[in-house]
């Protein structure tokens, strides 16, 4: 069974910040949760604007501490805010 975790804060400006681990797999089919999960984010998205999070090149979502750093932790390479 799949589990997704979404975490939703508050930002400084009034916002909301959406994150998961959950990674969609092209080509492969959703679990019902899965399914709901990107349900969720899709209209979160939609309905606050919210955009969405900068990527790495080596393709990870950064995180905002991988952001005031300036450097992935994945693959340690220099990342543009």
């Amino acid at each position: 069974m799949a589990t997704i975790h979404l975490t939703l804060t508050d930002t400084p400006t009034g916002g909301v910040a959406v994150r998961t681990t959950f990674k969609p797999a092209i080509g492969q089919p959703c679990t019902p949760a899965q399914g709901h999960a990107l349900e969720i984010i899709n209209r979160t998205h939609k309905q606050w604007g919210i955009e969405p999070a900068p990527l790495c090149e080596c393709d990870l979502e950064l995180t905002q501490d991988e952001l005031d750093r300036g450097r992935c932790s994945a693959c340690g390479k220099a990342v543009l805010a």
